[in-house]
């Protein structure tokens, strides 16, 4: 299309008439071509609301004299409370009949266009079952996932970009081609046009800043096929959510790990009474805080140097007496750090550590 509607101020309707005449032409060579299915880019013109019907009834004729169905976009601006358009296509069977009548459903933030809220559908036109979005749309999975569901075999995709995210809109609709398994045409004002297989693969493509007549015909596999994405979905996704988060627990677990217990009947060690590790342990300025219940290691990077110090020197002496502690175990559940010390346990009935 020759149309370059975006927004205010809208074409006069000079300008309009001479993009509806541009794409009705373009249409006619299409179908001489051999085209069956003729897919308009984005707004390929702009319809006021009390032309519309007749409009759609010039399009039914169209479809009907070249035999071929059309996927024909449009938008229809409104002024009231405020400016804002539907973003529409109608699918158009080569006897003349609307099967589809389909409003953008995820306009581009900040499109004062209304958003479409209808059930998606497809249409059986020969033995090809014909789906449809909008270009926007097709950035989410789940308006392909829809079009799947309904069986659709070719997907026709009226779109328009601009320069910044030209040509890469474009190769974002080839995943949505693979995920699905469906044929996809693109046809894009300000961008790349594109007629994409379900394996991704771009049998035809076209930059509309071309000056190449602004006619794209090709061929695309008329069955769609069916992928392990159709089946399952996002589900590798959340395992892999699922994988990174038991990970992170692991670690989180690892470091709780670090600290000894004291587990013992009958302990009655002050809880404010401390230790201090400098002299017999060597770990600088580490220390372990006793508590009647446990003994942490303030640092778990500390806890290496310790084990190095307990294998070099024994462990050193801490004489706690009977009547202060009876029956008491510490149990070093850190397992990992060492391959010589699995398991830390002493017992004792007169001392804390002998």
């Amino acid at each position: 299309t020759d149309s370059d509607i975006g927004g205010l101020p809208l074409p006069t309707a000079e300008e309009n008439e001479a993009d509806i005449r541009g794409i009705f032409e373009r249409t006619q060579q299409a179908a001489h071509l051999g085209a069956e299915l003729v897919v308009w880019n984005e707004a390929g013109f702009m319809l006021l609301p009390d032309q519309e019907e007749a409009w759609q009834d010039s399009i039914r004729a169209l479809a009907a004299a070249c035999k071929t169905s059309i996927m024909a976009a449009y938008v229809v601006p409104f002024h009231s409370p405020q400016f804002h358009y539907e973003n529409k296509y109608i699918l158009v069977s080569a006897d003349g009949t609307i099967h589809q009548e389909y409003l953008k459903h995820e306009p581009v933030p900040g499109e004062p266009a209304i958003r479409g809220v209808s059930k998606q559908t497809t249409t059986l036109i020969g033995d090809v079952r014909v789906g449809g979005a909008i270009c926007y749309d097709y950035d989410f999975p789940y308006i392909a996932k829809d079009n799947d569901l309904n069986g659709a075999d070719v997907v026709g995709l009226p779109s328009s970009d601009w320069r910044g995210i030209d040509p890469i809109h474009t190769q974002m609709a080839a995943f949505r081609a693979i995920e699905q398994g469906q044929s996809v045409v693109r046809s894009t004002r300000f961008g790349l046009s594109a007629a994409i297989t379900p394996y991704g693969v771009m049998n035809a493509q076209m930059s509309s800043f071309n000056d190449d007549g602004k006619l794209m015909v090709a061929q695309v596999p008329s069955q769609s096929i069916q992928t392990l994405y159709s089946i399952i979905g996002d589900l590798f996704v959340w395992l892999c959510i699922g994988g990174l988060l038991g990970v992170w627990l692991l670690q989180v677990a690892r470091r709780k790990m670090i600290s000894v217990g004291v587990l013992g009947l009958g302990a009655k060690v002050d809880s404010a009474e401390r230790l201090k590790s400098k002299d017999q342990w060597g770990l600088g300025s580490g220390e372990w805080a006793v508590g009647s219940r446990q003994c942490a290691v303030r640092s778990w990077k500390i806890l290496p140097r310790m084990l190095v110090r307990v294998l070099r020197r024994g462990l050193p002496p801490y004489d706690v007496s009977s009547s202060d502690y009876a029956g008491g175990v510490i149990v070093s559940r850190t397992t990992s750090m060492c391959s010589c010390i699995n398991e830390l346990i002493i017992s004792s009935s007169n001392s804390l550590i002998n």
